[in-house]
């Protein structure tokens, strides 16, 4: 099958579908893969993947007074040690402290928190092998993902103008 045929097809409610163009060298799908619909010689079909976007900015200048105020007390209630020990406590931890502060926001906004809260260092960003950044949860922030389907989420964390942002976006499960 040639990835050329594929489209991306967006439809109200936030439903994504990918899709292929049915002609006679795609005949034969399964029904797992794919609904068909006959009223057209190019049949289309349809895969049904959700989507939750996360976003957030962050004050580096927040972060830097709370690193004076609160000093060790902020970031151990915040961050994982690794989260600690990656950002140093040189000029440049507010920054990546506060991109790890916005990424965990995103994460909690595509979270539907009705009666679990999970505790901040749940929530841990690393550094992959290749360098960029990846979500960990843990406890309670795993197991609530878990609950509501959610997995492969990936992250992106920018910082300019005194401002950490972060976009986080999940692959939810049909349910």
């Amino acid at each position: 099958m040639r990835a050329d045929n594929y489209h991306v097809f967006s439809s109200l409610g936030g439903k994504r579908y990918l899709g292929c163009v049915n002609d006679a060298r795609l005949r034969g799908r399964t029904k797992h893969e794919a609904t068909t619909d006959d009223r057209d010689a190019r049949t289309i079909h349809r895969w049904h993947v959700s989507i939750h976007v996360g976003i957030d900015v962050q004050p580096i200048a927040e972060v830097e007074a709370s690193l004076r105020e609160f000093g060790a007390r902020y970031t151990h209630r915040l961050f994982t040690d690794d989260e600690i020990a990656y950002c140093g406590d040189g000029p440049a931890a507010a920054s990546s402290l506060a991109g790890r502060f916005a990424a965990k926001e995103a994460v909690l906004k595509i979270l539907d928190l009705d009666e679990i809260v999970p505790r901040w260092r749940s929530i841990e960003v690393r550094r992959s092998n290749g360098g960029r950044p990846v979500v960990a949860l843990h406890g309670e922030a795993a197991d609530l993902a878990r609950s509501q389907g959610i997995h492969d989420l990936s992250l992106s964390i920018s910082h300019g103008g005194g401002i950490a942002s972060a976009v986080v976006i999940a692959q939810v499960a049909p349910r």
